[in-house]
Formats: C-alpha cells, structure tokens, sequence
C-alpha cells in the first residue's frame, strides 16, 4: 500500500468513526467556546496520533495543526457536531407535539411537579 493509500485510509477512519463517536449524544449540547476547545484539542491529538511526527531533515517533529487540516480535508470536529445539531433540531421540528423531546424542546410543559423531594 503507497503512502497516499494509507493516508486516505486513516482520513476515513476518522471521518467515519472517530468523529460519531466523539459527538455521539452531542445534539443536545450547547456549542460553547469551552467546548469548541475540546473538541479542536481532541481531533488534532487523534490526528496527531494516527499520522505520527514528521522527519524533514533528520530532526523529527510534531505536524502542525496546518498540516494535520490538510491532511484531513473538508470539515473539522466542530463543524460535524453543527450539522449533527442543525439535523436533530430539524428532526424536532417534525415530531408531534404531544411527545416529550419536542415539548421540553418548545417549553411547552404540562402538568405540574410534585413538591418536597423526589
């Protein structure tokens, strides 16, 4: 297998496994700058870690965050977690009414809670 063979196979291992599972249950969350951060630290360190350092002239070093977005291509972490949001907030939308997700999801609440501890 050529170098750009390899290269393309971890780029779909990570498109198709490491970024579902890194988001997985994320819809609900708040896309927050705290989370962005982890998010961006989490990939570059998956990336870094399956395309290994660099050896241009006998010093090995670390690629950098440049190199490892060319690497990897088209959307980041961030921007799948987005969509994957953008997708669940449609599939909300579409729901009834009269079902859980889409009432906490519109604050449409009915009934009343019971007081004291539960």
């Amino acid at each position: 297998m050529s170098h750009k063979e390899l290269t393309a196979e971890k780029v779909k291992i990570c498109k198709t496994l490491t970024r579902p599972v890194a988001t997985c249950g994320g819809e609900p969350w708040t896309l927050n700058t705290d989370i962005a951060k982890w998010l961006a630290a989490f990939e570059r360190k998956v990336l870094r870690r399956m395309f290994g350092g660099i050896n241009p002239s006998e010093n090995w070093r670390r690629r950098y965050n440049k190199e490892l977005t060319q690497l990897c291509g088209d959307l980041d972490m961030l921007s799948f977690a987005r969509i994957s949001l953008l997708n669940w907030i449609g599939r909300v939308n579409t729901m009834g009414s009269k079902r859980k997700v889409s009432q906490v999801f519109n604050n449409n609440r009915h009934g009343s809670r019971l007081k004291g501890r539960s």
